[in-house]
């Protein structure tokens, strides 16, 4: 019953425009970034506009965006019977309270993680446009995509999709909604000044709840050949932040 519920929430939101238009903002934005970052001359010797560490670094960069997307989706789909006065027909079936929330909570978060996809199609696609120095590009890894659709799209979608639900569901006030969205983004930035003043590197970099400063740390001393090469380790301060964000 809960897949059926999950599947029921991708079918509704697949017919709402506010899906489409989220996911062509996306991949419009980061489709013009790979172009403009490829304009003008390159030489052999530079960061790729398309570089894993680029790659990553939007990912992170661009997670607190994601949170009135994310209270947009949750939101909506937490207080919808509530609005609707269709609750009560819902509990009265077979249904349980658990696998009513499960499936809301699972489906909402897919839904809000559609739009995420669309910075790498943006960065691959822009990255083909034939404008500019076609040295400034290296070759797309698909598995640089995956791993920062699962290091920072994912984890911080999971995050950001429970904190919103269960304000929704608890509160049922879209304006409560918004408003936790909004100090969310206040006390993260307040957190990353904070983990500046932090003697403690290993401490600073699990107070980003986006992961940024995380990766700062570990890509510091990569070399131009690594920032255009490497893969993101899976042990060290970025694996420890994610994990401890994604518990919370």
């Amino acid at each position: 019953m809960t897949s059926r519920i999950i599947l029921f929430e991708l079918r509704f939101w697949m017919r709402q425009p506010q899906l489409w238009i989220f996911l062509g903002l996306s991949f419009a934005f980061c489709s013009a970034i790979a172009v403009l970052e490829g304009g003008g001359e390159g030489s052999p010797g530079m960061v790729h506009a398309n570089s894993p560490l680029h790659v990553y670094q939007l990912y992170a960069n661009l997670a607190f965006l994601w949170l009135p997307m994310v209270t947009a989706f949750v939101n909506a789909t937490a207080i919808r019977d509530f609005a609707c006065r269709t609750s009560d027909i819902v509990f009265s079936t077979v249904v349980t309270r658990r696998q009513y929330i499960i499936g809301r909570f699972v489906g909402s978060m897919l839904v809000a993680l559609i739009p995420v996809l669309g910075i790498s199609f943006g960065l691959v696609i822009g990255s083909w446009v034939p404008y500019g120095d076609p040295i400034r590009f290296g070759p797309n890894n698909w598995l640089v995509h995956v791993q920062a659709i699962l290091w920072f799209g994912l984890t911080s979608i999971v995050f950001q999709s429970a904190l919103m639900f269960a304000i929704a569901s608890h509160l049922r006030s879209t304006a409560a909604a918004f408003v936790t969205s909004i100090a969310l983004i206040v006390l993260s930035g307040i957190a990353a000044s904070y983990s500046e003043e932090v003697d403690n590197a290993f401490l600073s970099s699990l107070l980003d709840p986006f992961g940024s400063r995380a990766l700062d740390q570990v890509t510091r001393y990569w070399s131009v050949l690594e920032q255009n090469t490497l893969l993101l380790p899976v042990t060290g301060p970025l694996t420890w932040n994610r994990l401890l964000w994604l518990a919370i």
